[in-house]
């Protein structure tokens, strides 16, 4: 019921604690994280991290922040909000703390649990992935990755394209995202996404 409300209709795993360790389900693998009180957040962060990789972290880690990925500076925001005065810090228990958000960590929340949604149930193309590490295609992947999670969210199987595909003059084709069938009903949809590119935070 409570998933329900937030407009989730698929069923999710929830952590585990074993051996000192907190454990999450992503698809095929398990996210852990040495802390026996993490949260529920803090590893589908570290699943967006694991997702861009180590290589990609250390490189943006290295450049100057006005050259830095929108991504890791929300990271940086969220790690540096824990000292912040004017985010109502509240301590729930003597491992938890609670605050408000700023729009950089709501943002950088929402796209963790899309990412992770997608992991979890192994609809999220490495093409994505690569334009999510990307400047000039962040903002457009960071819609359709929305745009598919919410699909997911609703019980659909999505179906994608394959991105080698070439027509007999080797251009692309013009095409939906993908396309989602709804596991109760049967109804399919082609799915297309666009993000009108305008100047602003998203690069």
């Amino acid at each position: 019921a409570f998933l329900h409300s937030k407009g989730i209709y698929i069923n999710l795993p929830n952590t585990i604690v074993f051996q000192g360790k907190t454990f999450l389900a992503a698809g095929n693998k398990v996210m852990y994280d040495n802390n026996p009180h993490a949260t529920f957040h803090q590893l589908i962060l570290r699943n967006l991290q694991q997702t861009l990789g180590e290589e990609w972290w250390d490189a943006e880690g290295a450049k100057p922040d006005e050259d830095k990925h929108y991504i890791k500076h929300c990271f940086e925001g969220l790690k540096d909000s824990v000292s912040r005065e004017d985010l109502d810090i509240k301590v729930v228990d003597e491992h938890t703390k609670t605050m408000l958000a700023t729009g950089d960590a709501q943002a950088l929340l929402s796209l963790a649990f899309d990412v992770y949604l997608l992991t979890h149930k192994n609809y999220l193309p490495e093409e994505w992935v690569d334009r999510l590490r990307n400047h000039k295609e962040f903002q457009g992947v960071r819609y359709e990755i929305g745009v598919a999670s919410l699909f997911v969210r609703m019980g659909c199987e999505l179906e994608f394209y394959d991105p080698k595909e070439r027509d007999e003059n080797g251009k692309r084709p013009k095409r939906a995202e993908f396309i989602a069938t709804h596991s109760e009903t049967g109804n399919r949809v082609a799915v297309e996404a666009k993000s009108r590119q305008r100047d602003g935070v998203l690069h």
